[in-house]
C-alpha cells in the first residue's frame, strides 16, 4: 500500500522572530533549515519513499527549505511509522549535535564545567524544545484528493499538541522573554548579570553580546552556534578573495545606511583618508577596540556581508570599514552615554569625544563635496508571498506534477531571489523558501527591489507553464525600531496586500520614529498607472519644480473641504474634484504651467483605481480611496529625502 506522508517541524515563527539583531534572525531562518534539510536527507535515502515537496537534489542543495514537507512511500501503517520515526530521529539528532558543539563552545566562555548550574538549564530548553508532526493518508487515483486529505489530517493533528510540562523559573530571557536566562549561582538578578557580564568579557568579540543581554539556551544557539560551528551546512559560509569567510549578516543600521557605502566606496580616492581617519580616531577611545568595535571570527576582521558592495570593493583594502557597525556612520551614536556603554569606558568624558566628532564631522563634509546623502536613518523589510498557492496545488492531477512545481519555487528563491535582492540592489535576504521571502533592504531600493521580484516570479513561474503572480508588504521603519514588531508590521502589510487590495498587490507600512504612523496599498498595476507611477511624484518633489512638501497635508484639507460623500456617484463630482486638485498642484508648483499640472492625472488615477478589491468585494468609498491616495504621496515625499538607490552592478 502507499501512503502521502505530510510532517512538519516547530515552533517556527517564535524560533525565527524572536529576535533582536538581523544575525538572529537569519541564523534562526538558517537553523530550521538546516534541520529541515536533515529529515529530507533521511527521506531521499530510503527505499520506497519519493519526496513531493519540497524539492531535494543532494548534488544541488539549497540555503533555504520549507519545515513542511510531503512525501510518498509503499508499506503498511507499521512501516510508515518506522519512515517517520528515522525522519524524526534525524532532524532531533542534527538539533542535538548542533547543541552540544554549541555548548562545548559555551562552556570555555562560561569558564565552568558540566555540573554548573547553567548546564541543567541548557539541558532541560534544548531536549524540551523541537516539535514534531506527521500525518499520513492512503493514496488513492485522486491526487487532488489525496493531498487535500493530508494537509487536512495533518491541521487536525497541530490541534492536539503534545509536549511535556516544564517550568521556566527565574529571569526571562531578554530574547524570548519565556525562557530561562542561562546562569550560575542563586539565579537572582544580581548573580545573572554576573553571569553574562563574564560571558561578554570572555567572548573573543564583545561585540555580539550586548551589555545587559541575558540569554536562554536556545537564543545563545542562534547566536554563537556560528562561530562553535564550521559546517557549511548550517554556518553561512562565502568565498572572499579566494578565502572561506563567514557570511556576517548586516545589522539593521548597516542596511539602513548601505547606499552610503556604495557611494563612499565609489569615491574612495577622496574619501579614504577621511573615513580612515575617523575610525581610527575612534577607535582609540574604545577598550579593546578589536572585540569592542570591530566584526571579527577568531581574531580576524570579518565584515558584515553584502555581495553587491563586494562587487565594487573587491580589489580594494576597505576590510576595517565594511567592519564597522552602520550605527557609527549616525551622529546620535557618538553621544556619550552611548559611547561609555559601547567603549567600555564608563569614565568617557566630553573632552574624550570631541576628537571623535570633529573627525565624524570632516568625514561628512568631503561625503557632502563629493555629492554623498548622509546616511538614511530608515530601512526596509520586505515580505512577499505568491498568490492563491493553494488553489495551485489542487489542481494537480498527479505528483510529478507537484514535484516540478516545487522545483520550480525551489530554483527560483534559490537563485533568482538572491540575485536581484543581493546583486542588483545592496539588500540581504532572510529567508526564501520558493514564494515566500523575507529580506532587508535600504530605503531608496525597496519599491524597486519589490516590483522586480514580483515581475521575475511572474515570468519565470509563468515560463514553466505555472501562472503566479505575488503580493508584498514592506515596512519602512527607524534602524532602531524593534526588530519583532517590524518584521510583524511588514507581514501584517502583506496579508493587506492580498486581503485588502485584491492580491498582486504591494501594501506599505510607513512607521515614523515620531509623528503618526501611515499605511497605504495599490495593485502593482491598474487602469492609469503602476507602481512607477509613484517615481513620477518623487521626481516632482526632488525636482526643479520646488512643488510644495506640504503637498499631502493640502491634499488632506482638499478632501475636508470638498466633503468627499461616500454615497455620491455623480461624474461632476469627480470633475470637481480633478480641477481642485489641479489648482492645488500648480499653486504649489514654482512654475508657470499653461495646461493641467502633470501630476493632476497620476494622481487622480492613484485615487480611483490605485485600489483593485477582489471581485466578491465592492469597490471602496471615495473617502477611503482619497485616503489612500494621499498616503501614497506621504511616502513619495518620504522617499524624496532619502536619496536615489544604487546603480544596478553588471558584470
Amino acid at each position: 500500500m502507499s501512503y502521502m506522508v505530510v510532517v512538519s517541524i516547530g515552533p517556527v515563527q517564535s524560533y525565527i522572530r524572536q529576535a533582536r539583531r538581523t544575525q538572529d534572525l537569519f541564523l534562526g531562518s538558517r537553523m530550521l533549515s538546516h534541520l529541515a534539510k536533515a529529515g529530507l536527507k533521511e527521506i531521499n535515502g530510503l527505499d520506497g519513499c519519493k519526496l513531493v515537496y519540497p524539492g531535494y537534489n543532494p548534488g544541488n542543495e539549497k540555503d533555504s527549505y520549507p519545515n513542511r514537507f510531503v512525501f510518498t512511500c509503499n508499506g503498511d501503517e507499521g512501516a510508515i511509522r518506522e519512515v517517520v520515526k528515522a525522519v524524526e530521529l534525524a532532524m532531533h539528532g542534527e538539533w542535538q549535535q548542533v547543541a552540544r558543539n554549541t555548548e562545548r563552545y559555551f562552556a570555555k566562555l562560561a569558564g565552568s564545567d558540566d555540573g554548573a548550574e547553567w548546564a541543567e538549564i541548557w539541558a532541560r530548553q534544548v531536549d524540551n524544545w523541537l516539535e514534531f508532526y506527521w500525518a499520513a493518508v492512503p493514496n488513492t487515483d485522486d491526487y487532488p484528493d489525496t493531498i487535500a486529505r493530508a494537509n487536512a489530517a495533518m491541521a487536525a493533528r497541530k490541534m492536539f499538541r503534545a509536549f511535556e510540562q516544564t517550568g521556566e523559573p527565574g529571569h526571562k530571557c531578554s530574547l524570548t522573554g519565556e525562557h530561562e536566562a542561562l546562569h550560575n549561582g542563586d539565579g537572582r538578578l544580581p548573580a545573572v548579570r554576573e553571569f553574562w557580564e563574564d560571558i561578554q568579557k570572555n567572548h573573543p568579540n564583545m561585540a555580539l553580546i550586548k551589555d545587559g543581554e541575558r540569554l536562554c539556551a536556545l537564543s545563545t544557539i542562534k547566536r554563537v552556534a556560528h562561530e562553535a560551528d564550521d559546517n557549511d551546512e548550517l554556518t553561512p559560509i562565502a568565498m572572499r578573495n579566494g578565502q572561506r569567510v563567514f557570511d556576517r549578516f548586516p545589522s539593521t543600521s548597516s542596511v539602513a545606511c548601505a547606499t552610503f557605502r556604495v557611494d563612499v566606496l565609489r569615491h574612495w580616492d577622496v574619501m579614504r583618508n577621511p573615513v580612515m581617519h575617523y575610525i581610527e580616531t575612534l577607535a582609540e577611545i574604545f577598550i579593546d577596540h578589536d572585540k569592542r568595535l570591530y566584526f571579527t571570527r577568531s581574531g580576524k576582521p570579518n565584515p558584515e556581508r553584502f555581495p553587491y558592495i563586494e562587487a565594487i570593493y573587491n580589489d580594494i583594502d576597505v576590510q576595517q570599514f565594511m567592519s564597522v557597525d552602520g550605527d557609527y556612520f549616525y551622529e546620535d551614536t557618538l553621544e556619550l552615554a552611548t559611547l561609555r556603554k559601547n567603549t567600555g569606558r564608563s569614565t568617557l568624558e566630553v573632552e574624550d569625544v570631541r576628537p571623535v566628532l570633529k573627525a565624524f564631522k570632516g568625514m561628512m563634509q568631503v561625503a557632502s563635496e563629493a555629492g554623498i546623502q548622509r546616511p538614511n536613518p530608515y530601512l526596509a523589510i520586505l515580505s512577499m508571498d505568491g498568490d492563491r498557492m493553494g488553489a495551485v496545488v489542487e489542481n494537480f492531477t498527479n505528483a510529478e506534477e507537484h514535484r516540478q512545481f516545487s522545483d520550480s519555487l525551489a530554483d527560483f528563491a534559490d537563485v533568482e531571489v538572491k540575485r536581484i535582492v543581493e546583486q542588483d540592489y545592496p539588500g540581504r535576504v532572510i529567508y526564501a523558501g520558493g514564494d515566500d521571502v523575507l529580506a532587508v533592504l535600504p530605503v531608496p531600493c525597496a519599491l524597486a527591489a519589490a516590483d522586480t521580484l514580483r515581475k521575475s516570479f511572474a515570468d519565470y513561474m509563468n515560463a514553466r507553464e505555472f501562472p503566479l503572480h505575488a503580493s508584498a508588504g514592506i515596512a519602512f521603519v527607524h534602524r532602531t525600531q524593534g526588530l519583532q514588531g517590524a518584521i510583524a508590521k511588514a507581514k501584517s502589510m502583506e496579508k493587506a496586500a492580498k486581503k485588502d487590495y485584491g492580491r498582486n498587490a504591494v501594501a506599505v507600512a510607513l512607521v515614523r520614529r515620531s509623528g503618526e504612523d501611515r499605511s497605504m496599498g495599490m495593485a502593482w498595476e491598474y487602469q492609469g498607472g503602476s507602481l512607477n507611477e509613484l517615481q513620477k511624484i518623487i521626481a516632482e518633489l526632488r525636482g526643479d519644480s520646488n512643488l510644495s512638501r506640504n503637498l499631502p497635508y493640502d491634499l488632506q484639507q482638499m478632501a475636508y473641504a470638498m466633503a468627499l460623500d461616500d454615497d455620491a456617484t455623480d461624474v461632476d463630482m469627480m470633475a470637481a474634484r480633478e480641477r481642485e486638485l489641479n489648482r492645488i498642484l500648480k499653486r504649489r508648483t514654482d512654475r508657470t504651467i499653461q495646461n493641467d499640472h502633470p501630476l493632476t492625472a497620476t494622481l487622480i488615477a492613484l485615487s480611483e483605481y490605485g485600489i483593485r478589491p477582489e471581485d466578491e468585494k465592492p469597490k471602496p468609498k471615495p473617502s477611503k480611496r482619497w485616503e489612500n491616495m494621499v498616503g501614497w504621496v506621504s511616502l513619495a515625499r518620504f522617499l524624496s529625502q532619502a536619496g536615489e538607490c544604487t546603480e544596478e552592478v553588471t558584470e
